[in-house]
């Protein structure tokens, strides 16, 4: 049986909102079906409009959603849209911290940055997440560019390694795979709870 999550970066003037769709068929390797960069500037209400329509064409088994800064805000849009009912809604927000926290009751799970790119990092060097034969060839191209601008480098004041895009490039649809990733960690750990 196949599992779908559903990644949704929000973004906006700075930043472009990503989305990703990942399928997990019990091989070794999860696909990525879809890897969208959406416009930059796009309105809050249009992105809210673009997740439900994603969840209605694709079906995920779990959504989840950016809730740092304005992304908790966009989090509660996403929920309360008449006509919109997600009964996998999550809020993923990044930390410095050493610890993933994980909040069944609210859906919220926050996770430190570096384990998340880390994990995101592994997945994709060991071959365990991949574009999915079928991903658009444009989504495939955002993916590749994405990739290539990460860079690690140390932060002189903490020793600690950040990775970020290079100079002007975007990590967008990228960080929208580590929430997706984030996703199937979720429904692996669920069992019971709901």
């Amino acid at each position: 049986m196949t599992r779908r999550a559903l990644g949704f970066d929000v973004g906006k003037e700075r930043d472009y909102p990503g989305l990703v769709i990942l399928d997990d068929d019990g091989s070794p390797c999860r696909a990525i079906r879809r890897a969208a960069r959406l416009p930059l500037g796009l309105a809050y209400p249009r992105q809210v409009e673009v997740v439900h329509q994603s969840i209605q064409a694709w079906r995920p088994d779990i959504v989840v959603i950016d809730a740092g800064g304005v992304g908790n805000s966009f989090f509660d849009f996403v929920e309360d849209e008449p006509g919109g009912e997600v009964s996998y809604l999550w809020g993923c927000t990044l930390t410095s911290g050493q610890h993933i926290r994980i909040d069944w009751e609210r859906r919220r799970i926050k996770v430190p940055k570096r384990s998340m790119i880390r994990h995101l990092q592994t997945s994709i060097e060991r071959g365990l997440v991949k574009p999915a034969p079928d991903l658009p060839k444009e989504d495939r191209e955002i993916l590749q560019e994405e990739c290539e601008s990460l860079e690690n480098r140390i932060v002189e004041a903490t020793g600690y390694v950040k990775t970020e895009a290079r100079g002007s490039n975007h990590d967008d649809v990228l960080f929208a795979l580590m929430l997706a990733l984030v996703g199937m960690k979720l429904l692996s750990e669920r069992g019971g709870k709901s």
